[in-house]
């Protein structure tokens, strides 16, 4: 059984509700048996959203010693960590593939998570410290103004937003209240709503980072401008598959993933005015902790 088989079929047996229980009891069985063989990720790409990290991925993902897991967004840190080990490690390649590139292609091979809610989570770089203790972060941060309105778009866009943006900023602290802390203090709690509507929130990167800091060495980050990566592509590749021991390889085509058009007003020029001063100290603190400004506040 070949390990793509469940994010292929088992989510199109939503429907058929006796069919999809059935199919994932067998899956789950199937799972136990075989997550011996399975690896689990060499390297992660954290977030945060809308900053570019589908495009890293499926850059990533041609190189020909990345094999990626079945899908993007496991989400198995944040929201599906009951679900255990054995239903984390199907979503990657099996040691048998692993050997057979080692064998005949000379070439060992290094698999990826690409889950942007990790980022957030307060228990996520506990438990992947745990499982995975010497793996790579990969780090995508956009201006936090761009971000958040970028994220309302997405929102409107899949019918999840009613609310206007300027609205929906100041009905975020009410939407989100506490969600966070609850999440830190109960690993069974779990809450959609806080990156659901955390516009503001999400933005603002640098209490994520200090966290992540204070349980990773600062060796295992690299942190990318998300403007840098739009305007140099092919550079920052080349900076990412240096910092992951991969060997050097070139891609022809640099197309920009998930890019929407969305059919919804600019933000409003006051709007943009206050999200700059509400995240100005937050982006100071920022570039003090990692010793490079990223000139978001001009």
């Amino acid at each position: 059984m070949n390990y793509k088989l469940k994010s292929y079929f088992i989510p199109r047996l939503i429907n058929y509700p006796k069919l999809h229980f059935l199919g994932s009891k067998l899956f789950n069985a199937y799972s136990k048996f075989t997550s011996f063989n399975h690896i689990l990720p060499n390297f992660y790409i954290i977030g945060g959203q809308k900053c570019g990290t589908t495009s890293m991925f499926e850059y990533l993902s041609r190189h020909p010693s990345v094999f990626p897991a079945t899908v993007k967004d496991i989400r198995f840190y944040d929201k599906y960590f009951h679900k255990g080990q054995d239903w984390y490690k199907t979503y990657f390649p099996s040691k048998t593939e692993e050997t057979f590139n080692q064998l005949f292609h000379k070439n060992s091979i290094q698999t990826v998570d690409a889950t942007e809610r990790y980022l957030e989570h307060p228990l996520a770089a506990i438990r992947i410290k745990k499982i995975t203790p010497n793996a790579k972060f990969i780090i995508l941060l956009r201006n936090p103004v761009d971000r958040a309105f970028s994220h309302y778009m997405m929102n409107v866009d899949r019918n999840m937003e009613s609310l206007s943006f300027e609205e929906s900023l100041l009905k975020e602290h009410s939407r989100i209240d506490n969600k966070l802390e609850k999440m830190q203090n109960d690993s069974s709690f779990y809450d959609d709503n806080y990156f659901r509507y955390g516009y503001t929130d999400r933005s603002i990167y640098v209490t994520k980072l200090k966290r992540w800091f204070s349980i990773f060495s600062r060796e295992q980050f690299l942190i990318i401008q998300s403007e840098e990566f739009l305007e140099k592509p092919d550079l920052i590749y080349q900076k990412t598959i240096e910092f992951l021991g991969l060997k050097k390889w070139t891609l022809k085509n640099f197309k920009q993933f998930k890019k929407r058009d969305y059919k919804i007003p600019q933000m409003k020029p006051e709007t943009r005015e206050n999200l700059i001063k509400l995240f100005e100290p937050h982006n100071r603190q920022l570039y003090n902790l990692l010793g490079k400004k990223f000139n978001w506040d001009e």
